[in-house]
């Protein structure tokens, strides 16, 4: 018999409200946590928004969790999160691993070991995490990772880690890494102080189709810097390379 959970997304999918490919990677995901997790508790009942009104409010602080629909995460210590719909979080969170696909919201700041984020998230504290993988919209307001991976339109405070990857927008007061690696979209994007060891910026281009994208900045410092499509007032580096559409 087909559990609650895989009936759920697979609904959403067959509705059209999330991809085909969120959909397979969710699936993928849930069933290998289900063949190594045999012992876990019964996970907690779903509430579609639709039928009650309203999200179920997660008082435990010591389980996993996963959500398909519309749920509210009560603050706490977690084993997992994984949620596939619209799941809100009323304060501050712990969680060894956290897996969200569609709308996150957070009220509070997230602490986990890994995140992992598909579609939109608002998160109006701070983001602290060993690896962060997005895809869609993200906001939030301190990040610091070790390793950030991060697709789509980002608008944060600050972002500081070992390694930050992102492509499409960025808005930010401030980026530092020893690696920071930014490939511009047709969106434009605004930065005040970006530093580390390496700095490449670049811009994504498209067959027949020149690149759109632009960043602006105020300084960028660093080893070795690479720049594409940037404005800047100050760029301070050993070995700096200045290619097209820079000022």
């Amino acid at each position: 018999m087909e559990d609650e959970f895989v009936k759920k997304l697979r609904e959403k999918y067959e509705k059209g409200e999330i991809s085909k490919e969120t959909y397979e990677d969710i699936l993928d995901r849930y069933m290998a946590e289900k063949s190594s997790e045999e012992s876990e508790e019964k996970m907690e009942e779903v509430v579609d928004e639709r039928e009650e009104g309203k999200g179920k409010i997660i008082e435990e602080e010591h389980e996993g969790y996963r959500c398909a629909g519309s749920c509210v995460l009560g603050p706490g210590r977690y084993e997992y999160i994984s949620s596939a719909g619209s799941i809100k979080i009323t304060g501050d969170i712990e969680a060894d691993r956290i897996s969200a696909a569609g709308s996150l919201v957070s009220e509070g700041s997230i602490r986990a070991d890994t995140m992992k984020c598909a579609g939109s998230v608002n998160i109006r504290g701070d983001v602290f995490a060993d690896t962060l993988t997005v895809s869609g919209s993200f906001s939030a307001n301190n990040v610091r990772v070790d390793v950030a991976k991060m697709a789509g339109g980002i608008s944060v405070k600050s972002i500081v880690g070992d390694g930050v990857k992102i492509g499409g927008s960025v808005i930010a007061e401030s980026i530092e890494g020893d690696s920071v690696g930014i490939k511009l979209s047709k969106s434009k994007s605004k930065v005040g102080i970006i530093v580390g060891d390496k700095v490449e910026i670049t811009c994504e281009r498209h067959l027949f189709r020149s690149c759109s994208g632009h960043l602006n900045a105020k300084e960028i410092r660093g080893d070795r810097i690479t720049l594409e499509c940037v404005s800047a007032e100050v760029v301070d580096g050993n070995k700096v390379e200045i290619g097209d559409n820079c000022k």
